[in-house]
């Protein structure tokens, strides 16, 4: 099948009349592009240029996975809805896999046509993705999945038979219902190799398939929930419908102003709209960060509140008991906490390098562990050292230079005259131990060391033990 055999086969798919606008904007997409028979495109791809689009298909490809005009009219408006929801416009995303964004955005799109478009799922999606592989199910809708799994487990017998769209009517308008389909889902997942959170992992499974969505809010959700290293690792070689390139010069474009990060020189600014840590990894932090400050927090317990008296009204009490009674105290009783002395709180540097992206989004929920013993500026640090507030971290207001590099963070903290510090980073930097060993020692700087590493991260320390003098490990 050729370029002109597609176009024909998928002109010739009867629609409903409702959804005759929807098909109308595809049409109208397929009518500005450039259509070009490109073997070095694995599929498809579609990209924006000044006036045109221009679509790129190999052939090869729509021969063998194309059967039937409603394959071809799911391929064409896979395309098409890309430039619907404006995706060639999306900055370029420092440290994520363009193989991962394409997958969310090929979510996205693949639900607002079964939902707005096509009322049976075409059959290239289940030769393409199987139900029982993670992260391929991603890309196959749940109407196929509980169809699936209605097999089996008498739970999804409840879902099964439906369309998308009656499937998304659903789950939007009842809350048990999605409730209970999620936990279905959830127990599928929970059964796959290669997945340790499936309650994350439905929640964007299901949102990105049944809930209508901007894209920007859409892939911020999805990074949020799914960009850790032990999920993307497998992710590039997954068959997409699509090579969906963005713009690289994106700083001035209105995407990126609303997206809240821009390139300028090599600083990335980049706002995440972030979540709490996981519970597990919560508890893991919480355990080595005692474990890492035990030697500076020993036996130190929070001062004893302030007692003092004054006329201003204060809920003692005392003062309701009176008040209840008809009397008016004449003075208040108030017992305000006292601030940690300064040499029982902890500096903290926080590494926001390219290979730390899916871990600063944590960054906030586990700085809210130290609470009071977190001493004010924090600081930010890949290969310089910058100031942030406790509200900059817990918004995930974070800006890299690029590199990594862990001698600015020494020199910082002695130009500041701290005698304890505590770096939260995952050790992929090199540096002249001798040298900076030596820095330390002679400025009796404590170092503390608290490493966030993949599972399947090196595990030698060997490099910091010059410099530190604790190094703890959490594998997340």
């Amino acid at each position: 099948m050729d370029i002109n055999a597609l176009l024909e086969s998928a002109l010739s798919v009867p629609v409903a009349p409702e959804v005759e606008g929807s098909l109308g904007v595809v049409m109208e997409v397929l009518a500005r592009c450039e259509l070009r028979s490109d073997p070095d495109t694995p599929t498809a791809s579609i990209t924006l240029g000044q006036r045109r689009c221009v679509l790129r298909i190999n052939e090869a490809f729509i021969a063998e996975q194309v059967r039937d005009p409603m394959d071809a009219l799911f391929l064409l408006a896979h395309e098409a809805q890309h430039v619907v929801c404006e995706h060639g416009r999306l900055p370029v995303i420092p440290g994520v896999p363009e193989s991962v964004i394409n997958l969310a955005l090929d979510l996205q799109v693949n639900g607002a046509i079964l939902r707005g478009l096509l009322e049976l799922t075409p059959g290239i999606l289940g030769r393409l993705y199987r139900h029982d592989r993670y992260p391929e199910l991603l890309l196959r809708p749940p109407t196929d999945l509980f169809d699936k799994l209605a097999g089996s487990d008498p739970e999804a017998q409840v879902f099964s038979g439906y369309t998308m769209r009656d499937l998304a009517g659903i789950l939007d308008g009842d809350p048990l219902a999605r409730a209970r389909a999620e936990a279905i889902l959830e127990a599928h997942l929970s059964r796959l190799a290669g997945v340790d959170r499936p309650e994350s992992m439905v929640r964007v499974y299901l949102d990105g398939w049944c809930q209508p969505q901007e894209c920007r809010s859409w892939l911020l959700r999805f990074l949020r929930l799914m960009s850790r290293d032990e999920h993307i690792a497998g992710w590039r070689d997954i068959t997409l419908l699509g090579d969906h390139r963005r713009r690289r010069d994106a700083k001035t474009n209105r995407w990126s102003r609303a997206w809240g990060w821009s390139r300028c020189r090599r600083a990335d600014d980049l706002v995440l709209d972030l979540e709490p840590p996981p519970a597990v990894l919560l508890e893991r932090f919480q355990s080595a960060a005692q474990r890492a400050m035990q030697p500076w927090l020993e036996k130190s317990e929070a001062p004893p509140p302030v007692s003092s008296t004054s006329i201003i009204p204060s809920p003692g009490r005392r003062e309701q008991v009176l008040r209840a009674a008809g009397i008016t105290p004449i003075v208040y009783h108030h017992r305000q906490p006292t601030q940690p002395e300064p040499r029982q709180m902890v500096h903290l540097y926080l590494d926001v390098s390219g290979s730390m992206v899916g871990k600063t989004n944590w960054y906030g929920g586990l700085t809210r562990v130290l609470g009071e013993r977190l001493a004010e500026p924090v600081w930010t640090w890949s290969t310089q050292v910058e100031e942030a507030s406790r509200a900059d971290v817990l918004r995930g207001r974070v800006r890299t230079y690029g590199g990594t590099c862990i001698e600015p963070v020494v020199e910082h903290a002695i130009e500041q005259g701290f005698r304890r510090v505590l770096v939260l980073s995952d050790g992929e930097f090199g540096f002249e131990s001798d040298r900076l060993g030596q820095a330390v020692r002679e400025a009796g700087l404590e170092l503390v060391v608290l490493l966030l590493r993949g599972r399947r991260r090196p595990t030698s320390l060997e490099h910091l033990e010059h410099i530190a003098v604790e190094v703890t490990e959490v594998r997340c």
